[in-house]
């Protein structure tokens, strides 16, 4: 959808984002969400993804169990560098 980042969510809409693989057939010992490329974790990626793509009002993130700080503090900061 081709829509301007300032268009206003008219409804109520949440992106969901599921990033609860844990890695194994990367071959990783961290979650998925976790492995970076280029410096990035991979749940960071789609994060700002999303938030490029289309206005939403809430942002859910699935995580592994035990790895939910992490996963929202890389979160965190990837967007805190979005204008």
């Amino acid at each position: 959808m081709d829509r301007p980042r300032e268009q206003q969510v008219v409804a109520p809409v949440v992106a969901v984002l599921t990033a609860a693989g844990s890695g194994l057939r990367l071959g990783s010992p961290l979650p998925k969400a976790l492995v970076e490329v280029d410096g990035v974790p991979l749940v960071a990626r789609a994060a700002v993804g999303l938030v490029e793509a289309y206005p939403f009002s809430r942002l859910v993130i699935t995580a592994p169990e035990g790895s939910v700080a992490a996963v929202a503090d890389a979160v965190r900061g990837a967007l805190a560098a979005v204008p």
